[in-house]
Formats: structure tokens, sequence, C-alpha cells
């Protein structure tokens, strides 16, 4: 007999082979909840900024980055973000005047 044990987010009774845990919530999950939650982890809904860029860093970010790389590392890599995000812009502002 097959040992089962119920899924903490949705609560249904599954094999214990099923189950896997989820590394951000601590908890034992099936596939259809581990994937519904969302693996971005520095994410805060309740921030006042909710525009959420791809090139930038939250403070809590940049802590986590300065427990394995240097303070240089970390500036320098926030530098280059910043230079793309700003290229980016740029390049979208020169294609929407072409367009017109």
């Amino acid at each position: 007999m097959r040992i089962k044990r119920k899924c903490a987010g949705c609560k249904r009774l599954l094999r214990s082979c099923n189950l896997t845990k989820n590394k951000f919530t601590e908890q034992m999950l099936c596939k259809k909840c581990s994937n519904e939650i969302d693996p971005n982890k520095f994410f805060n809904p309740l921030d006042e900024n909710k525009e959420i860029r791809p090139f930038s860093i939250t403070d809590t970010e940049k802590k986590v980055l300065l427990r394995y790389n240097t303070k240089t590392h970390v500036n320098s890599l926030c530098k280059s973000l910043k230079a793309i995000e700003r290229i980016k812009l740029i390049n979208n502002s020169h294609n929407k005047e072409k367009l017109k």
C-alpha cells in the first residue's frame, strides 16, 4: 500500500511521490499548485511601486547578491542593468517616432 499525503495548496489526497517541496513556500505541493506560485520571491504586492521592470533590482535582491559576491561586483551589475534599461527605453522611443 502506497503512502498518501495531502497537498498543502489544494488539499487533495495524493501519493507522496506526486508531491514536491516548493523551494519558495517550503510546503509539499502537487505540480499544479507549485506552478501557480510566483517564482519571484522578491516581488511584494503591497509595495507602492507596483511597476515591475525586467532590469530593476530591489534592495533585498542586492542584499542577497552581497552574500555571494563582493560589493564592487554588485554595483557594476546594477550599473550595467540600468544602462541596458536606458538603451531599451531609447530604442522604444525611436521606434515609436518612426511609426508616426
